[in-house]
């Protein structure tokens, strides 16, 4: 495990380290009853796979399963073969062809309403309204899966916590909306920082996470320094004196010892702790 740390000094406090312990203790116990294959599994089918997509595919199954079902219940008093399946379906094809089509319609049509409707109930659920990123709730199946992929491919995993300098300054002179508009304009910094794979999270008031695959700390530090620099631009746009400070924590399976959660967490909230108290700008 290795840690850079990177900010600007500021008497401001730092990340709520219980709640950040909480989801990261959870992680470990969810870790030791899954082995890696259905880490890697269960990473792909939620991450890569829409429901709306994912669910007609499951009711096109169950038509077929419905469909076979009654087949073999109507062939069940002359013993069920091949030969059986075939002639039956010969005697009335259009009969069979008929309900083949309704049922699967039935199915299919009822599989993407349903993940339709649970890709929008996720959404809701996993993205935070007033920046438009991902939230708290989401962060650790998030780090569940970029971990399990980092420990199988032997790729670096990065973690970066952000929290701004002098926000609570904002909120007390120019008010509560000043403040979010000041985080929409952070939320939309950070997006425009990343690349595609990196992921970015409100944690909650002024602090962010970012979570960042494949990265090695020097790449990690790299992604700070454009990160801070993408929140100081946008706070001069709206003339806010805020900055950031972000803490850097990154996990290389190739040196570092098995996957913990909670010791990457540490590391990066020591980090960021560092950041916050530093007497000069730029990496540590």
């Amino acid at each position: 495990m290795t840690t850079l740390v990177s900010g600007l000094p500021t008497d401001s406090g730092f990340l709520d380290r219980q709640a950040l312990y909480e989801f990261a203790r959870a992680h470990d116990e969810a870790l030791g009853t899954r082995t890696p294959i259905e880490h890697a599994g269960r990473a792909w089918w939620h991450t890569e796979v829409p429901r709306r997509v994912a669910y007609p595919i499951m009711g096109a199954s169950a038509a077929l399963a419905v469909a076979a079902g009654l087949l073999l219940i109507r062939l069940s008093p002359a013993g069920f073969s091949l030969d059986a399946v075939h002639a039956e379906v010969l005697r009335d094809p259009a009969t069979y062809l008929y309900l083949g089509i309704v049922v699967m319609a039935l199915f299919v049509g009822l599989g993407a309403a349903l993940g339709s409707q649970t890709d929008r109930l996720l959404t809701e659920t996993t993205i935070d309204p007033l920046t438009g990123l991902h939230n708290r709730r989401s962060l650790r199946q998030r780090i569940d899966e970029e971990l399990s992929r980092s420990a199988r491919y032997g790729q670096s995993l990065s973690l970066l916590l952000i929290d701004l300098d002098k926000f609570k300054q904002v909120n007390d002179r120019w008010g509560h909306l000043a403040g979010d508009a000041l985080l929409r304009g952070t939320g939309r910094a950070i997006a425009r920082a990343l690349r595609k794979t990196d992921y970015a999270v409100r944690l909650g008031g002024d602090e962010f996470a970012i979570v960042s695959p494949n990265t090695n700390s020097a790449d990690a530090a790299l992604l700070a320094a454009r990160v801070r620099f993408a929140i100081a631009q946008d706070a001069r746009r709206q003339k806010y004196p805020v900055t950031a400070s972000i803490g850097i924590s990154t996990y290389d399976p190739r040196l570092s010892r098995p996957v913990d959660v909670l010791a990457m967490v540490e590391s990066a909230d020591a980090a960021l702790y560092d950041a916050k108290h530093a007497r000069t700008q730029g990496v540590i």
